[in-house]
């Protein structure tokens, strides 16, 4: 049987905890009991950290009682029971405002409010269950996945392994060796940490942590450990501006209107995107602020590998290091 639940839903919450894992409440209409649900993914979920308060928007007009399907009775939790457990099918987030992510790509994490579509549909002992709401407002968080580092599931750079090697990996980390060049190491995996030099140590507010997850594929001498020699050095990093060509225009704030800044924010992190460069607002950070930032502080400013990309790895840059208000928390 398939179960509804969208227009019966009054609010609710989503918890994105792992790759593989969701979790979260519904509260149905005229209902005092929540339904809770915990589910297990097949498919890597992008949204990592995410958690996501939703309800229909104030605009949306819902059916009467009458007319709702035959199961949105008050005994609808007495029939699924309180807590559901399952697998995930869908879940699709799109036409996000402001598009800071979707279910395919985060792009910016901020604590912001949005609005747009959302589905979660998920398979338990009870059929299908079908959380669809067409215009979904939402009130969303990030939460640090470093605060979770003992966890095999908490880190996103093993996303795009099988779960049963994310344990392997991770239960090895502190076991780890150095790369000799007589040894042969295919099929191995490569934890890279780019180290502090003396200056990052003495200018901390600025200080990036860079990690990435790398599977060695043919030479005996991968060429990515010659690589991670190279980028702790930073001989060879260079101006974020340099690497965008065709240069970006970057009008003023003043000349921009909210959605033209939006459109912007986004066109701007997309192409940083691609060439391995990511960032992270803090709740602090409205569009404004994060606009000038990203333009007058790190394209301007800041210097990375220009083969980031080519190597998987992944720079990013946190607003919190710029942000008075977090620096004072």
């Amino acid at each position: 049987m398939i179960y509804y639940l969208g227009e019966l839903i009054e609010c609710g919450e989503l918890n994105v905890t792992s790759a593989r894992s969701v979790d979260g409440w519904l509260k149905l209409a005229g209902e005092t009991e929540l339904i809770r649900f915990e589910l297990d993914s097949i498919e890597v979920q992008t949204l990592i950290g995410c958690q996501l308060k939703f309800a229909h928007s104030a605009t949306t007009e819902l059916p009467d009682v009458d007319e709702k399907p035959k199961y949105s009775s008050p005994a609808i939790v007495d029939l699924l029971g309180p807590v559901q457990t399952g697998r995930v099918i869908t879940l699709r987030l799109a036409d996000i405002v402001p598009a800071d992510f979707d279910s395919q790509e985060v792009r910016v994490r901020r604590a912001n409010g949005y609005r747009g579509r959302m589905q979660l549909v998920w398979e338990s002992e009870d059929g299908l269950i079908d959380i669809t709401i067409s215009d979904c407002e939402m009130d969303v968080t990030w939460e640090n996945g470093a605060a979770n580092a003992t966890k095999f599931d908490a880190y996103p750079v093993a996303n795009d392994f099988p779960r049963e090697m994310q344990e392997k990996v991770v239960r090895q980390l502190h076991q780890a060796r150095v790369f000799s060049e007589s040894e042969d190491h295919r099929g191995e995996y490569l934890l890279s940490l780019c180290m502090p030099s003396n200056e990052d140590l003495s200018h901390m507010a600025n200080f990036q942590v860079q990690t990435m997850l790398h599977r060695v594929e043919d030479e005996k001498t991968p060429r990515l450990v010659e690589f991670m020699s190279e980028i702790s050095q930073k001989a060879n990093n260079i101006p974020v501006y340099e690497l965008l060509e065709p240069p970006i225009q970057t009008p003023k704030i003043e000349d921009m209107s909210t959605e033209q800044l939006q459109a912007k924010l986004v066109e701007i992190t997309r192409r940083l995107m691609a060439l391995g460069i990511e960032f992270k607002a803090c709740e602090h950070f409205d569009d404004a602020h994060t606009y000038d930032w990203i333009v007058n502080r790190v394209i301007a400013w800041e210097q990375v590998h220009p083969k980031l990309k080519e190597f998987k790895m992944r720079r990013c840059f946190d607003s919190a290091f710029w942000c008075d208000e977090c620096i004072q928390d």
